[in-house]
Order: structure tokens, then C-alpha cells, then sequence
């Protein structure tokens, strides 16, 4: 069984770097893409992942990722903030956040952490 992840990004850029990390991994499957918290939310209840990363520059208003944890409870969420915490965000209610310069390097030990080892 692989571990089911929904990638919710505002960026192109950042889809196309977290795709290319993801898709070596033969324990991870992409199930579905987001680009608005709205359509987050829908497809994490419609979906039920096993992971969701998204981005605080998609997460528009305080709130929406505690939102996301009541209509995703068993998901992990990781949570991509901006460089420097130039995005004022409470992430508390993720699993784990990672600044967008620490992507490529802390994505996947992060996504081993929190999905079953023997998945990925």
C-alpha cells in the first residue's frame, strides 16, 4: 500500500519541485492536486489522505489549516511557510512546517517521519 498524498500549492514552481521529489519514491502516490483552500478542503474529505502539503500562501485567512485538521482529522499535515516567516501564519495545527528554502532538503526525511516506514 502506498502512502496517499494531496499536494495543495499556490505555486507551479513549487508543484513542479515537490512532483519531482514524490514521484522518485515508489511508496508515494499523488492522489490529488489543489490550488485553492476551498478545493483543499473538498478533496481532503472527498480523498482522505494519508499526507497533505500545502502552503501558507494558499491558506488565505487565519484559520483554514485548523479548518483542514477538523475535515481531515487522521491526514498529517505539512505546512510550506514563506522564507524568513514572512508570512504570518499560526501553524500549529500541522504535523510538521518547512520553510520554502528548506524544501528539496527537508520534504522527504519530514514525509518519512510522519507516513508509515513501511510505504515509503
Amino acid at each position: 500500500m502506498k502512502t496517499r498524498v494531496l499536494l495543495a500549492l499556490a505555486s507551479p514552481e513549487m508543484n513542479r519541485v515537490i512532483d519531482h521529489l514524490l514521484l522518485e519514491l515508489p511508496g508515494v502516490e499523488i492522489v490529488g492536486r489543489s490550488s485553492t483552500a476551498v478545493d483543499l478542503g473538498r478533496e481532503a474529505v472527498r480523498l482522505a489522505p494519508d499526507v497533505i502539503v500545502t502552503s501558507v500562501r494558499l491558506l488565505r485567512r487565519q484559520g483554514e489549516l485548523r479548518d483542514l485538521r477538523r475535515e481531515a482529522p487522521a491526514s498529517k499535515l505539512i505546512v510550506i511557510t514563506c522564507d524568513g516567516g514572512m508570512c504570518d501564519r499560526d501553524t500549529r495545527a500541522a504535523d510538521a512546517s518547512l520553510e520554502e528554502e528548506d524544501l528539496v532538503r527537508s520534504l522527504l526525511p519530514i514525509l518519512h517521519t510522519l507516513a508509515p516506514a513501511e510505504r515509503i
